[in-house]
């Protein structure tokens, strides 16, 4: 968990507390003018803190940011295992706070206080939080106010596919605008899959995509590979009751390959692979599987593990899968 605070003088300092899925918790607005109001911030973000057992607090780097250190710096002397804090741009969050999707995602909250929010996510989800913004907000130079605005957008939504394409997404936190971005999903299936997702729970493993409506096999073959799905139930290898078919176990239960950017389609190869090595699926999880394959001490060359497991002569399977399975 982590509280956000967008700092400020006239308007007070807006404080939001965002759980690990980045919904809103709690807001509030605190002064720091005089030392009655610094004792009283000071006694309230402590509250907080121990309310909802916040690991870390972001603090916007805008006016009044260096008297917020001042403030948390005075709380951890008194809990020094409280909480840590960092210091996070605060480019385009007002900006954003009073637009039409901000509104859209949290219409409950007022514009002043959004911008605590997007603050704590940008330290949570960075990707996730800063593509909300147009480029032009984000103060990375001067030469974005000389694009065209069209161009510019383009830009982003290339890089982030880009992005997405070398490292994945979480199935069970990513929101909607990004989703998007995910091979074979556009805006209205990223919509359907968070309101799936919202209406009958977290998805268990990939597999789980099929049953959202309108999410067919071509698509689930495209998006499968950029989707990941991380959840604490990936400890050990399923143990399917003796009469549950093997279809039934792959829907149901959880599979620690889905937090790879391994394909479905290629798990059955990766269960080889660990299997040569004397490792399971829940190697992967413990951390195990990082240690073996190791680039440092790892000698055992793609092609020859093609060879060693009889893949040389499958006309669907090539090195270069066998080598994205080894990282």
């Amino acid at each position: 968990k982590c509280i956000g605070i967008d700092p400020g003088f006239t308007h007070g300092c807006k404080v939001a507390v965002v759980d690990e899925n980045s919904c809103v918790l709690e807001t509030c607005v605190v002064d720091i003018r005089s030392q009655s109001q610094v004792a009283a911030a000071e006694t309230k973000i402590t509250q907080l803190a121990n309310k909802f057992n916040c690991e870390i607090v972001a603090v916007g780097n805008g006016k009044g940011g260096r008297n917020v250190e001042d403030l948390l710096s005075r709380i951890l002397r008194k809990h020094p295992d409280l909480f840590q804090f960092s210091t996070v741009s605060e480019s385009g969050a007002s900006v954003w706070s009073v637009t039409k999707e901000a509104e859209e995602d949290l219409p409950e909250l007022a514009p002043n206080l959004r911008s605590a929010v997007s603050i704590a996510r940008r330290l949570q989800e960075p990707l996730t939080e800063l593509s909300r913004m147009h480029p032009k907000c984000l103060s990375v130079g001067q030469y974005q106010h000389d694009l065209p605005d069209k161009l510019m957008r383009l830009s982003l939504a290339d890089t982030m596919e880009e992005v997405i394409s070398f490292c994945g997404v979480d199935l069970n936190s990513t929101a909607p605008h990004v989703l998007q971005h995910v091979a074979g999903i556009g805006p209205a299936m990223a919509k359907k899959i968070v309101e799936h997702r919202t209406k009958e729970g977290l998805f268990v493993n990939r597999q789980k995509l099929n049953s959202v409506k309108g999410l067919g096999p071509k698509t689930f073959q495209q998006c499968a590979g950029f989707v990941k799905v991380f959840t604490s139930t990936q400890v050990e290898d399923p143990k399917p009751a003796k009469r549950r078919r093997k279809a039934k176990v792959e829907e149901e239960d959880p599979n620690p390959l889905d937090c790879t950017i391994i394909h479905p389609e290629n798990y059955d190869t990766a269960e080889k692979v660990l299997r040569h090595f004397a490792l399971s699926k829940s190697d992967i999880v413990s951390g195990k599987v990082f240690e073996v394959f190791q680039p440092a001490s790892f000698t055992t060359k793609p092609e020859q593990l093609c060879e060693i497991l009889s893949l040389s002569d499958n006309d669907q399977f090539d090195t270069h899968t066998m080598r994205l399975i080894l990282t």
